[in-house]
């Protein structure tokens, strides 16, 4: 049982679209996940999978304040491609406190579920939800204002009580001939790459318009070998782990 922090800084790396496949591979590989969408500003995990939105957390909020029994969070969520999903917020509100997610977040541990929580752009209000979790993975660009983006998010992060062990960068859109990108990226953030998306246009555009997981060989074997990675990561030192993720990200692709 373990939780995921999944967030990003500026220049819409596709955090919501790491977060999605990354539990669908983690459901492929036999575990029970959680997916939860916490983003105060509005997420898009309703949209990315298409979700009932009377359904999660928005409505358990207004209607039954903020939920203590993770059955009640499990009965709000839905079923998708092997793993649950929760709706989050459809736009920014005073119900998404940080307290409140925060709370939220707890609810779901007790589920013994692996959840993994969208947290979205991280900011200093909402550094202390992504600060819950057991790994922090900031999903980044290879593209400056991406990677500039990530470093102000990593200093919220930090600032929350984070230290560094416990974040890993994942390289969103990585395109084959510049392989080299993803050692830019570690260089310039101080953090090590536990994986890498692959560049996809199409696979990734499919899987935005029939609202599911990606299907694409090439996307579904990138996010196995994030998985894995993701998995090594809290079960070993971080030099081991980043060296497998390595290893299982050269296979993929």
């Amino acid at each position: 049982m373990s939780t995921l922090a999944i967030c990003s800084g500026k220049g819409s790396p596709g955090a919501t679209f790491v977060a999605t496949n990354l539990a669908a591979a983690m459901g492929r590989a036999g575990m029970e996940v959680l997916l939860l969408d916490l983003d105060p500003a509005g997420g898009d995990v309703c949209c990315y999978l298409g979700l009932d939105p009377r359904r999660g957390l928005y409505p358990l909020l207004r209607m039954e304040g903020i939920p203590t029994e993770p059955d009640r969070l499990l009965a709000e969520s839905e079923e998708r491609s092997g793993f649950l999903a929760l709706c989050g917020l459809p736009e920014a509100s005073e119900l998404g406190s940080p307290e409140t997610l925060m709370a939220a977040l707890r609810t779901a541990v007790q589920s013994g579920r692996t959840d993994i929580a969208d947290v979205g752009r991280v900011f200093e209000v909402n550094a202390s939800v992504a600060a819950q979790a057991d790994l922090v993975l900031l999903v980044v660009r290879p593209d400056l204002v991406s990677v500039l983006g990530a470093e102000r998010a990593l200093r919220c992060i930090e600032a929350a009580g984070v230290s560094r062990e416990r974040v890993a960068a994942i390289v969103s859109g990585l395109e084959r001939r510049r392989p080299g990108d993803r050692a830019e990226v570690a260089d310039a953030l101080g953090l090590s790459v536990l994986g890498a998306a692959p560049l996809d246009r199409k696979g990734a555009r499919k899987a935005l318009l029939g609202q599911v997981p990606a299907s694409t060989r090439r996307l579904r074997r990138a996010f196995a070998g994030l998985a894995a990675g993701v998995q090594h990561s809290l079960a070993e030192p971080a030099p081991a782990a980043e060296a497998r993720a390595t290893e299982l990200l050269e296979m993929a692709t």
